[in-house]
């Protein structure tokens, strides 16, 4: 069975080439346009891996990942930020926050397969 990954931003092409380049691999992609979408998706598709923006319309990326990991059923989940913003300060508060990696827009399609492949290969079981 596929690993299923659930890929959140507000911009169309940026799914659509997410979603194609990991369809390519064999997963099954669930998609969300911002973060509300994003835990709805969650709580209905129970992804193996999360891959997300962090400037979203209403709950953003850094708040989003807060919530799935102030969950005792999200906590582990593993989370890739995908973002177009590179400020230092950014990617400090991303990692305080708990993902697990972090890619700038636009990622190289073997960057992101390779760190997909990495964080589903050490996802811990509870």
């Amino acid at each position: 069975m596929s690993a299923t990954i659930l890929v959140v931003d507000d911009s169309d092409a940026v799914v659509a080439l997410v979603q194609e380049v990991l369809e390519r691999e064999g997963y099954t992609v669930v998609t969300a346009r911002n973060g509300a979408e994003g835990l709805a998706q969650v709580v209905s598709h129970s992804p193996d891996l999360v891959v997300m923006d962090l400037k979203m319309p209403g709950i953003d990326g850094l708040e989003m990942l807060r919530l799935l990991r102030g969950s005792p059923v999200t906590r582990l989940l593993p989370v890739i930020v995908l973002t177009g913003h590179m400020e230092v300060s950014g990617t400090v508060e991303t990692w305080m926050s708990g993902a697990e990696s972090y890619l700038t827009k636009p990622v190289p399609p073997h960057s992101l397969r390779r760190e997909v492949k990495r964080l589903l290969s050490s996802t811990p079981s509870e």
